[in-house]
């Protein structure tokens, strides 16, 4: 994603953070990443500068060299559809007891253009896949399989809705024996006003 026109963004950053020396430390550090190429690189640069002592690896996961090792996954997917039965009968299963968070689609992956992200509804050749992988994405269904190939995990934490579409893949990550982690649910917390406190407690709610 082009950051070309960010800057209002970050003028009416500025305005909510307001003066104080920590917002202005951020303020620096917003418009440090933000004048960057493009979203991914800012990201990178945030996340750096705000856990630089932490000694935090901070990986591009568009790298042609980590993306080629999930070809064989892309051409199963882009090409055979191999994936949908398995995902549609895991999500039916789950959905008896529990609601299916994201929809499933014949393929899983968008072609990424030079200013898009595009969903893939045309045939795609081997060729292409395995000479630029870098330029297929995968969507929420197929980024966690690509996440726990790269850099495996004991344990994913995640939200509500994320730890129900992670539910939705068992049996994707046992068809490519790949490890599926413990699903922990990060704690949450919901800021309510008095004004809400109130109907709340006039609703029994």
């Amino acid at each position: 994603m082009n950051l070309s026109d960010f800057q209002p963004v970050l003028k009416e950053l500025e305005k909510l953070m307001g003066e104080s020396r920590y917002a202005q430390q951020l303020n620096n550090m917003f418009n440090k990443a933000y004048s960057l190429h493009n979203l991914s690189q800012a990201t990178r640069f945030l996340i750096n500068d705000l856990f630089s002592k932490d000694g935090l690896v901070i990986l591009d996961g568009n790298d042609k060299r980590l993306k080629t090792s999930f070809v064989p996954v892309m051409k199963k997917d882009i090409i055979n559809q191999s994936y949908y039965s398995l995902l549609s009968l895991q999500s039916q299963k789950l959905a008896k007891k529990y609601h299916h968070q994201a929809h499933v689609r014949e393929v899983n992956f968008f072609k990424l253009t030079q200013d898009a992200r595009v969903r893939i509804t045309s045939p795609i050749s081997h060729e292409d896949i395995q000479s630029q992988p870098q330029c297929f994405s995968p969507n929420v269904l197929m980024r966690p399989l690509y996440q726990e190939s790269i850099l495996p995990n004991l344990a994913y934490v995640g939200g509500g809705a994320e730890v129900a579409y992670w539910m939705q893949l068992k049996s994707l990550f046992k068809s490519e024996n790949i490890p599926f982690p413990i699903l922990a649910l990060r704690n949450s917390a919901l800021l309510v006003s008095s004004s809400q406190q109130n109907k709340m407690e006039q609703l029994a709610v």
